[in-house]
């Protein structure tokens, strides 16, 4: 199977349903792990790591809603609600659980593979997408960074392209030469290269 390959948790109790979505995820590239009810989903995703969850709120055993509570808990996983609650308030409340997406049965199989698409495009980072030095960590596909001093842990900072390029080639330099020491321009380094 090809490293790029994405493991999805499918759950859905209707044998039918499940069976054709798996066959078509599978036929799109995806491995498929399928889950009729809600305890097995539970298993499966404590045994497993998944980039994405599809999953059916009426489910036997446990719930839809109380496997989307549990995952949630437990992980960021991006979670698409595929369902045959289609009214805004279960809309809303599915959504408010903490899925990411939500379709509403009778769906297209192409438009669910567009939104796992989607979903799996904004979710996964790979490790060299974030550089991490001590305390600090650069996202290097983001302008905005988390702020320390003086900031609530985790607050996003607005800071132009250039000076995001700097603290990137910082931290790199940083990186590259372990034990070094890294000096601002005029205080005896060249300070960063743009």
């Amino acid at each position: 199977m090809p490293a790029e390959t994405r493991r999805i948790l499918l759950v859905e109790d209707e044998k039918s349903i499940r069976d054709a979505v798996a066959a078509y995820l599978e036929r799109e590239g995806y491995w498929v792990t399928p889950a009729a009810d809600g305890q097995a989903a539970l298993d499966a995703f404590a045994k497993y790591r998944f980039e994405l969850v599809v999953l059916d709120l009426m489910l036997p055993k446990v719930s839809g809603e109380d496997v989307c509570r549990a995952i949630r808990d437990a992980s960021d996983v991006p979670i698409i609600m595929l369902t045959a609650k289609g009214e805004e308030e279960d809309r809303i409340a599915g959504l408010e659980l903490g899925a990411d997406d939500y379709l509403v049965k009778p769906f297209e199989y192409p438009e669910l593979a567009a939104r796992l698409k989607a979903l799996l495009r904004r979710s996964l980072k790979t490790a060299s997408d974030v550089l991490t030095l001590g305390r600090l960590s650069i996202d290097l596909t983001a302008q905005a960074q988390p702020c320390g001093r003086g900031r609530a842990q985790g607050v996003p900072c607005r800071r132009g392209a250039r000076s995001h390029r700097q603290r990137v080639q910082v931290a790199h330099d940083a990186v590259a030469l372990p034990g070094s020491r890294v000096l601002p321009h005029g205080a005896g380094g060249e300070g960063p290269r743009l």
